[in-house]
């Protein structure tokens, strides 16, 4: 069963149907995009409601390629990427 990638829903081919996306679509497609040599950076592309730094946890956790995301929330802004990009986030962020 194939899948693909439709803004923030995802296309199931076997129904016609977008459905919302899932953490295990998410992590697929982060496989996805580590192992595509043609791929250079992954996007948060994929929302799943409410769930900002999950989100970046599971990319973070599935693509080792540059991240690029926008985040909303002070959580997402203070929390998953900058850790990964700077240890001593204090510099970076008032949280």
């Amino acid at each position: 069963r194939r899948h693909l990638i439709y803004y923030l829903e995802v296309f199931d081919e076997e129904s016609g149907e977008l459905v919302e996306p899932t953490f295990e679509h998410l992590t697929r497609i982060a496989k996805t995009v580590d192992e595509a040599d043609v791929i250079q950076f992954m996007a948060r592309g994929v929302l799943l409601r409410n769930q900002e730094v999950k989100v970046m946890d599971t990319i973070i956790e599935h693509c080792r390629k540059p991240i690029y995301v926008a985040a909303v929330t002070e959580a997402g802004l203070c929390g998953p990427l900058m850790a990964r990009t700077a240890p001593d986030r204090g510099r970076y962020c008032a949280c």
